[in-house]
């Protein structure tokens, strides 16, 4: 299984919001999730966009900051984007204003725009007040159901937006292409030399 169908797989979970049980009147039994991941993405989310299938050239390499309430999709997007960057994964909204409060810059932010309580919207406003160059590096994160004041948000903003479940060729293109037009956020990242990331994908060591 890709890494794009286990984000697609965990994304598509989650917008369901609990509303899968294993239960044999269930629409999907939770047996077929574990046995065919490929499978319920298929059928959560309709066939892969062929966009997909084309290979996205490596680009620039830079720092992100992945902001969602959600664990697993915060897993599933450094396990997708890690390979290439390096990614810090604050485990709420208030840890991810406190780094950049600390003086912590990144290359780009990815921020779940869908959390509850206006946490997205309220997180940007607060980033936008304390160091706008940071704000305008936000990529902000949306789902198929968006409200009427998340309209009136997107609106006020001129941040780029992409929508959950997206298309991991798309995202890893649109990071690359940002990453381009902003350029690094410091010195330390023009130079290559990255802050340790508190969380990274795990690497198998062999050494003795």
């Amino acid at each position: 299984v890709s890494d794009e169908e286990i984000f697609l797989l965990v994304a598509a979970l989650s917008q369901c919001h609990g509303r899968i049980v294993h239960d044999p009147r269930s629409a999907v039994d939770l047996d077929q999730v574990f046995r065919s991941p490929r499978d319920i993405v298929h059928r959560l989310l309709g066939p892969k966009p062929e966009s997909a299938d084309a290979a996205t050239p490596l680009g620039p390499r830079g720092y992100l900051m992945i902001v969602d309430d959600e664990p697993l999709l915060r897993s599933a997007l450094r396990r997708v984007l890690g390979g290439q960057h390096a990614t810090t994964c604050p485990k709420t909204f208030a840890d991810a204003l406190a780094l950049v409060a600390g003086g912590m810059r990144f290359d780009l932010i990815l921020c779940d725009l869908v959390a509850p309580g206006r946490a997205g919207a309220a997180f940007y406003d607060e980033i936008l007040r304390q160091d706008p160059d940071q704000a305008r590096r936000i990529i902000f994160l949306t789902d198929a159901t968006v409200l009427p004041a998340t309209v009136r948000f997107l609106s006020s903003v001129p941040n780029r937006r992409i929508g959950k479940p997206c298309d991991m060729q798309l995202l890893r293109a649109l990071v690359n292409q940002l990453l381009v037009e902003t350029g690094p956020a410091g010195p330390s990242c023009q130079a290559g030399r990255f802050p340790e990331p508190r969380e990274r994908p795990m690497t198998n060591q062999t050494g003795k």
